[in-house]
């Protein structure tokens, strides 16, 4: 997968796998983001907040972490 920033990509990725039993919203806690960004980072990735890292595909991480990168 193609992203635009691997250090943040991998972050995601561990975030999302560090807290397995909480969803990505609260996983993604830790990224420092204000409220708005966060919800606009998963509705521009179609990626429901709900849901738990150990469900996204890799090319779904990818585009979050895209969508992740161009907010910050």
């Amino acid at each position: 997968v193609k992203v635009k920033d691997k250090n943040l990509f991998f972050k995601i990725v561990r975030f999302s796998f560090n807290m397995r039993r909480k969803t990505l919203w609260n996983a993604l806690k830790s990224l420092k983001m204000s409220k708005t960004d966060m919800e606009l980072a998963f509705e521009k990735s179609n990626i429901d907040p709900k849901r738990r890292g150990e469900t996204l595909s890799i090319k779904e991480f990818g585009k979050l972490s895209d969508c992740i990168y161009e907010l910050l």
